[in-house]
């Protein structure tokens, strides 16, 4: 007899990004329907409204604020860290709660704010590589970072250098 608990979910679903936002939608409506299944949450089915925000970070703002004006107060911000920076300085002053385990640039962490970032840390996920590549004699490596997310880019590559530090890095930006 309540109403659900509504969630937005912000991710690109078009455009070269998509498949961060289209996969993810994937994983997350899984995760709502199982958990819907079992009786929601504290009684509440869950409802989520999905916004694309193309990996743009215009898009992602007006979509975060489209989902704020229509009452929505927990957003799923399943984009770049590029792609939320808006985002995240708007939802300082709103009383939305966002959440988020793809943005990984470090200026979003240890904040006293309305954002949860958790997941593992590009840099330790770009150690493992680095790691592997070491303990496979790979000694040249060719790296290409996408201006538009250097700082998820720049950690892997910080991370596959601690991992493999004899290794030769190519890298274009």
């Amino acid at each position: 007899s309540q109403p659900p608990l509504r969630i937005g979910f912000i991710a690109p679903m078009t455009g070269a990004s998509a498949n961060i936002g289209v996969e993810g939608l994937k994983g997350f409506s899984f995760v709502v329907a199982d958990r819907n299944e079992a009786g929601g949450v504290l009684g509440r089915r869950i409802e989520v409204i999905t916004r694309d925000d193309e990996a743009k970070s215009e898009a992602c703002l007006g979509a975060l604020q489209a989902l704020v004006a229509d009452g929505v107060r927990i957003v799923v911000l399943h984009t770049t860290s590029a792609a939320g920076a808006l985002a995240v300085e708007w939802a300082k002053e709103s009383e939305v709660l966002l959440i988020t385990h793809t943005m990984s640039d470090p200026r979003y962490g240890g904040l006293d704010d309305a954002l949860i970032h958790f997941g593992g840390k590009s840099g330790t996920f770009g150690n493992l590589i680095g790691e592997f590549a070491s303990l496979n004699g790979v000694g040249r490596v060719f790296v290409a970072i996408d201006s538009r997310n250097a700082s998820y880019g720049k950690a892997i590559l910080d991370g596959f250098q601690k991992g493999a530090p004899a290794a030769r890095i190519l890298e274009l930006r």
